[in-house]
């Protein structure tokens, strides 16, 4: 499900780019105790200016374990070369603990490589979209 971008006189307001929840399924790297998929909780920020394009995201994991006690973040950065005109893409992420959990060193240590994983399936998107344009 969608949701609507966000808009007027609440913290909205105040934010540069929008801001939009998404609420998804998603499927869920096979490990031990966790379902095939999870159902996930986001909201995500998009902001434009003359240098780059910026997306982020924080997402949570309902259905794995745990999954309730962190938030991934993750920001997309895209600027342009000016020398050559190619768009490149920068991925940086972080875990967000939201409460104690005992397997925080198993999450940590997995996240950022799924996380990039995502980033480099959005890229191949990212690409195959522009070839259609072009």
């Amino acid at each position: 499900e969608v949701g609507p971008w966000a808009s007027g006189d609440g913290v909205a307001a105040r934010v540069k780019g929008r801001v939009r929840s998404l609420e998804m399924r998603v499927p869920v790297p096979p490990a031990p105790m966790c379902p095939r998929e999870t159902r996930c909780a986001t909201t995500w920020h998009i902001s434009l200016s003359a240098e780059k394009l910026l997306l982020e995201s924080v997402a949570m994991s309902l259905d794995v374990p745990y999954g309730t006690s962190f938030n991934v973040i993750t920001c997309d950065t895209f600027t342009i070369d000016d020398q050559t005109g190619v768009t490149r893409m920068v991925r940086t992420c972080g875990v967000e603990w939201v409460r104690s959990a005992w397997m925080r060193s198993i999450v940590e240590a997995n996240v950022p490589e799924e996380v990039a994983r995502n980033g480099r399936c959005w890229a191949d998107v990212l690409r195959r979209w522009a070839a259609e344009r072009a």
